[in-house]
């Protein structure tokens, strides 16, 4: 029962949904600085000092959920920073730069990562993040990490740039659904990634 660990572990603002794997879930906190952590779920009153199995004070997202993947944890973050951990401890494996800012959690399909849409600023913009009031890009990217030869690409874009959306992996296939097209938010349209 997630509801057993105490806010004072987890903290203010959990945005990100929490990601079971085996006998662990994966969280973090939704704000910045973000923290993540494994714990066990179950037991009764404070247990913050026997489910946490791991903590980490930096590295995960605002808003952006945890993937769980073949024993590795990936994390975008608001300034476009990919964090692959290991899943048994937590412990920070690399840190990979992308050309923007990407608020969808990053997901699996055929034995790869993808990482899809987001913003950038507009050339020229000297105020540091995004924000609906600031002028930015918003992108149609989809980068795509192949594990298996630890190499990072541009593939197909998505058809309708956006940020703040979901992706979900079915298959072959990349769902994205909702989100952002500058400071408008969508949530009646999706599109398919093949």
């Amino acid at each position: 029962m997630l509801a057993s660990v105490p806010l004072k572990v987890i903290s203010a603002s959990p945005v990100p949904s929490p990601v079971r794997h085996g006998d662990l879930v994966y969280l973090s906190r939704g704000y910045r600085g973000s923290p993540y952590m494994a714990i066990r779920p179950g037991g009764r009153g404070d247990v913050s000092k026997t489910h946490v199995v791991w903590h980490k004070p930096t590295g995960a997202s605002y808003s952006s959920s945890i993937l769980y993947y073949d024993g590795l944890l990936y994390m975008t973050n608001e300034v476009g920073i990919v964090t692959c951990a290991d899943a048994r401890t937590g412990e920070r494996l690399w840190r990979h730069r992308l050309g923007g800012v990407f608020f969808a959690s990053p997901v699996a399909g055929d034995g790869k990562i993808y990482v899809t849409g987001g913003a950038n600023s507009l050339s020229g913009v000297t105020e540091n993040g995004i924000h609906p009031t600031r002028p930015h890009n918003v992108m149609a990217t989809v980068e795509e990490y192949d594990p298996a030869a630890n190499t990072w690409k541009t593939v197909r874009p998505l058809l309708l740039a956006r940020n703040h959306h979901v992706t979900v992996g079915v298959a072959d296939k990349l769902y994205v659904i909702g989100g952002r097209v500058g400071s408008a938010f969508i949530s009646g349209t999706s599109n398919n990634v093949d």
